[in-house]
């Protein structure tokens, strides 16, 4: 869905789905969806929940609640800001990314605070937020470096692809201690 939603931005985008990027220590993290335009990079946590989600930016669980039944999970926003971090250091660039959280539209948001650091939003809400930037921030020369370093993280083959995705997985393995109350299906999707 957030894929169909990315491709409609139009030429002046540059998006990168499912990507794995190495972190200063070696090890991988994975970026759902990059779109990179001179308006912005623009770095994309999805997040499939249903239900009431609560939370705040300092907290490190928050919580999706379906009728009585509550379920933690991994703070998003500190999850994407890993995420950033990785990128800022593959790319050797400090600049500011714009984090963004999107949730189902079967989600409610119900957030107490502002949120100052990520913007978390439904689907139906992606093109307009990555849309409201028009201010160009990024010069050509520059974008032409993130999309050429970007486009070596993705994989040629499936395979290739199967490999990376093994090699992060067993990592959130050997390091992610589950969550009280959430399966552990649950908990390697929300990292």
């Amino acid at each position: 869905r957030i894929h169909r939603v990315l491709e409609k931005l139009g030429e002046e985008y540059r998006i990168f789905n499912d990507i794995y990027v190495p972190k200063q220590d070696g090890q991988l993290t994975q970026v759902d969806h990059m779109v990179v335009s001179k308006y912005g990079v623009f770095v994309i946590e999805t997040k499939n929940y249903s239900g009431w989600i609560f939370g705040s930016e300092k907290q490190k669980n928050w919580t999706q609640t379906i009728y009585k039944k509550k379920t933690r999970f991994y703070n998003p926003i500190l999850q994407n800001n890993t995420h950033i971090k990785a990128l800022q250091y593959f790319l050797d660039m400090g600049m500011t990314m714009h984090s963004i959280i999107v949730f189902s539209d079967a989600a409610t948001l119900k957030f107490k605070e502002p949120l100052e650091k990520a913007v978390v939003i439904q689907n139906k809400d992606l093109r307009k937020t990555i849309t409201q930037f028009t201010q160009y921030t990024i010069p050509a020369y520059q974008l032409t470096y993130i999309e050429q370093r970007l486009q070596t993280l993705v994989p040629a083959t499936r395979k290739q692809k199967g490999a990376l995705k093994d090699k992060h997985l067993q990592h959130l393995k050997q390091n992610v201690q589950p969550l009280k109350k959430s399966s552990p299906q649950q908990e390697w999707n929300s990292r």
